[in-house]
C-alpha cells in the first residue's frame, strides 16, 4: 500500500496546496468564459445600448396609444450617435430578426440623418420609410430593448420551412446545423472506435522491434498542423487525385468517387485527424492490464475469445470511454477540416458561430450557438460514459 502514497500523505494541507493552480486555471480558463458565453446568449444589450433615448421615450408606451412626441427626436439622436460609433449595424440586425426588412430601413434612415438631409425629423423619417408612421416598428424597438430574451434560443429550435422556390432555407438553419454537427461527431467517434481499438490492440501486443515503427506511424499526424493535414486531404480526395487513381487502378471504382466536398470526405479526414486521440488512451488502458489475468483465464479453460470478452475487454473500457469522449468533444468543435474538405451542406455549427461573429457581428446569437454546442458536448460525453458503463455490466453479466 505504501507504493500508492504521495509524498505529502502525512501533510494534507501541503497536498491541498498543489490543487490551487488547477482550481485557479479551471475558474479562469473554463468557468469564467463559459459564464460569459451563457450570459451573452440570454442577456443581449445591443439594441438597448444603440437606442437608449428612444427606449426612454417609449417607456410605458403601448402600441395602441399615440406615439410620444419625443420619440422621433430621440430616435434621430440615437441613430446618428450609433451610426457614428459604428454600433448600429449589430442592433439593426437584431431588430431585423424580429421584423424582416427592418435593418435596411434603420440603416437607410441613419445614413440620411448622418448626411444632414432636412431639419424636420418627422419629415425625414417619413421620407426615409413610410414604416416609421406605423406603431409596429416602434413596438419592435421597444420589445427588443429588453436585455433578457429567449429570442435567440427560439430561432435555433424554430421549425424548418423550405423556401417556396426550393432555395436554401432561412428558418431553422441553426437547428439543422446542430443536428448535423451531432451526427457527424457521433459518426467520427464510432469510426475511430472501430479503427482505433484494433490498432491499439496491435500496438499493445506487437513485438518490441515492430512497436516503435507502429507508434511513429500512428502518432505522426499529431506532429503536423491541422491546416496541413486538411490541405493534404484536399489533394488526396480531389477529382482524379490519389484516392481516385488507386480506386480505379484496383478496380474498386469505374469513375471518380467525388469524395472532395462531400460528407464522406469529411468523415475520412476527421477520422484520420482524431484517430490518435482515441488510440493513445485506449493503448494506455490495454498496456496496464496485468498479463497474468488473461493467462489465468486461459489456464482455467476459457477460449481465446471468451478470455478476451470477459477478462481483457472489460478492463479496456475505461480507455475506450476516455478516448471516445475526447474524440467526440473535439469533433463537435471542428471547423477547419469540414470547411476545406466538405461542401456547403457539410459545414458544422462552429463554422456558423464564426460566420455570425466575424461577418454579422451578432454576439448574442453566436453565444447562444456556442452555449448549445457546449451543452451538447456535455450531454454527449455523459451518454458515452453511460453506454460504456452499460456495456461493461452486460459483459460481466454474460460472463
Amino acid at each position: 500500500m505504501n507504493g500508492h502514497r504521495s509524498p505529502f500523505s502525512a501533510n494534507p494541507l501541503a497536498a491541498t496546496g498543489f490543487l490551487i493552480p488547477a482550481i485557479v486555471a479551471a475558474l479562469l480558463l473554463a468557468a469564467l468564459p463559459l459564464a460569459l458565453v451563457l450570459s451573452k446568449a440570454f442577456y443581449d444589450t445591443q439594441v438597448r445600448d444603440a437606442f437608449p433615448q428612444t427606449l426612454e421615450a417609449l417607456a410605458g408606451w403601448e402600441a395602441s396609444a399615440r406615439l410620444p412626441d419625443s420619440a422621433p427626436d430621440a430616435l434621430a439622436h440615437d441613430l446618428k450617435s450609433a451610426y457614428a460609433d459604428q454600433t448600429l449595424a449589430g442592433a439593426a440586425t437584431k431588430l431585423n430578426e424580429r421584423s424582416s426588412g427592418l435593418r435596411s430601413v434603420i440603416m437607410g434612415t441613419a445614413r440620411r440623418l448622418a448626411r444632414g438631409d432636412g431639419t424636420d425629423i418627422a419629415a425625414t423619417l417619413q421620407q426615409s420609410s413610410p414604416l416609421w408612421a406605423e406603431p409596429q416598428i416602434w413596438a419592435t424597438i421597444q420589445a427588443a430593448g429588453k436585455p433578457f430574451s429567449l429570442v435567440n434560443l427560439g430561432r435555433v429550435f424554430a421549425p424548418s420551412v423550405p423556401a417556396a422556390d426550393g432555395a436554401a432555407r432561412t428558418i431553422g438553419v441553426y437547428g439543422d446545423m446542430l443536428v448535423r454537427t451531432l451526427t457527424i461527431s457521433l459518426g467520427v467517434t464510432l469510426l475511430t472506435i472501430l479503427i482505433g481499438y484494433p490498432l491499439a490492440y496491435t500496438l499493445t501486443f506487437a513485438p518490441p522491434g515492430l512497436k516503435r515503427p507502429l507508434f511513429l506511424l500512428s502518432f505522426i499526424p499529431l506532429w503536423m498542423s491541422l491546416l496541413g493535414r486538411a490541405a493534404a486531404w484536399v489533394i488526396l480526395l480531389q477529382k482524379n487525385g490519389v484516392v481516385d487513381t488507386v480506386a480505379q487502378t484496383l478496380g474498386l471504382a469505374s469513375e471518380p468517387l467525388g469524395l472532395l466536398y462531400s460528407r464522406a470526405g469529411v468523415y475520412i479526414a476527421m477520422t484520420h485527424v482524431l484517430l490518435p486521440c482515441f488510440v493513445y488512451p485506449c493503448y494506455s488502458a490495454m498496456a496496464n492490464i496485468p498479463r497474468n489475468h488473461v493467462t489465468a483465464a486461459l489456464s482455467l479453460g476459457a477460449s481465446g475469445w471468451r478470455s478476451f470478452r470477459i477478462v481483457f475487454l472489460p478492463q479496456t473500457l475505461g480507455g475506450v470511454a476516455a478516448g471516445a469522449t475526447l474524440v467526440f468533444v473535439l469533433s463537435m468543435g471542428f471547423y477547419l477540416t469540414p470547411a476545406l474538405v466538405g461542401g456547403p451542406a457539410d459545414q458544422m455549427l462552429s463554422y456558423m458561430v464564426s460566420e455570425i461573429t466575424l461577418k454579422i457581428g451578432d454576439a448574442g446569437m453566436a453565444s447562444t450557438l456556442a452555449a448549445l454546442l457546449i451543452l451538447t458536448m456535455l450531454i454527449g460525453a455523459l451518454a458515452i460514459h453511460l453506454a460504456v458503463h452499460l456495456l461493461r455490466r452486460l459483459l460481466l453479466l454474460g460472463a
